[in-house]
C-alpha cells in the first residue's frame, strides 16, 4: 500500500481522533437539570449545546460564564459532548502547600485544608445542625443568641466565677 492510499483511508480515524477532545469556554448554564448543561464555545464559530457536566460525587458548582471546559466527544461525535472538568483560573486559589485542598467560589469564600488546620473565609457562616465541639472555641467577635446557654461547668463572666461569685455577701443560686 502506498502512502497516499494509507492517508486517504487513515484521514477519518485521524479526524475522529482530533473532534474527540476540545478545550472551550462556558456561555450557558442549566442547573436545574439532574445532569448540568452547559452551552461551550469551542473551535472557531462552533458552540455545543446540551454538553453533559459531569462532576464528582458529592461535589457540585455552578460555573459562570467565561469558565474554561475540557469536553470530549465519544467516538468523535460532536453532537454530544460530556465536560468532563470546568474551571475558571481568574478565581483559582493560588499558593497553597503541598498537600492542602480547597474549595472556593467567585466571591473570594474558601475552605483550606492545610496542615495546620481548617481555614475558613466567608460571607456567613450557617449550620443548620446540632454542633459538637471538642476542643477550645476561641472566638474573637462577640456571640449573640435566641437561646440560652447551658453548660455543667462553671462559666467565668470578666474575671469571676459565675459559680463561686457572691453578690452583696450571699452566694447567687
Amino acid at each position: 500500500m502506498d502512502q497516499r492510499t494509507f492517508a486517504k483511508m487513515a484521514g477519518p480515524l485521524g479526524r475522529a481522533i482530533q473532534n474527540m477532545i476540545s478545550r472551550g469556554t462556558v456561555r450557558l448554564v442549566d442547573s436545574g437539570k439532574k445532569m448540568q448543561s452547559l452551552q461551550v464555545g469551542l473551535l472557531q464559530g462552533e458552540t455545543a449545546d446540551g454538553v453533559e457536566h459531569f462532576e464528582p460525587f458529592g461535589f457540585t458548582s455552578c460555573p459562570s460564564s467565561g469558565a474554561e471546559a475540557l469536553v470530549v466527544f465519544p467516538g468523535g461525535d460532536r453532537s454530544h459532548g460530556i465536560a468532563i472538568v470546568v474551571g475558571n483560573r481568574k478565581y483559582r486559589l493560588t499558593g497553597l502547600a503541598s498537600g492542602d485542598a480547597a474549595i472556593y467560589d467567585e466571591r473570594g469564600q474558601h475552605i483550606i485544608l492545610t496542615t495546620g488546620g481548617i481555614v475558613v473565609n466567608a460571607v456567613k457562616c450557617t449550620i443548620n445542625a446540632p454542633t459538637e465541639i471538642n476542643g477550645t472555641l476561641a472566638v474573637s467577635g462577640g456571640i449573640t443568641g435566641a437561646a440560652g446557654i447551658a453548660t455543667t461547668g462553671d462559666a467565668t463572666f470578666g474575671g469571676k466565677s459565675f459559680l463561686s461569685h457572691t453578690n452583696g455577701g450571699r452566694p447567687i443560686d
